[in-house]
């Protein structure tokens, strides 16, 4: 029987993240079928938070909307652009949107 969401935070933070001190979340176009995509990025965020982090940013390509909804369903807002920030693929440079969380405002998050 599951535990619910708090419990599987736990593990992610146990097995995954305790030790590390950079976390890096893929976020692409299949995100939307990793059930515990949201909940790997908050429980990152909560170690980093308990270690004096003051405020989150992240800035994911500018055309990667799924990424951009992911990010701000935990709470992250737009804040601008970072122009030509970014190589692509095809040797030309993209956007980056850039998005910040203060802990303050993660603090009041369940």
């Amino acid at each position: 029987m599951p535990e619910g969401p708090r419990a599987e935070l736990r593990r992610i933070r146990q097995l995954y993240l305790l030790d590390s001190t950079v976390t890096i979340v893929l976020i692409g176009k299949c995100t939307w079928a990793r059930k515990f995509v949201d909940w790997e990025t908050q429980a990152s965020l909560r170690l980093i938070e308990a270690r004096g982090v003051r405020r989150f940013v992240v800035d994911p390509a500018a055309a990667n909307l799924r990424a951009i909804r992911a990010y701000e369903s935990i709470g992250f807002k737009r804040i601008g652009v970072a122009r030509q920030s970014e190589p692509a693929p095809d040797g030309s440079w993209r956007d980056c949107l850039l998005m910040d969380l203060p802990a303050a405002e993660f603090q009041g998050r369940s």
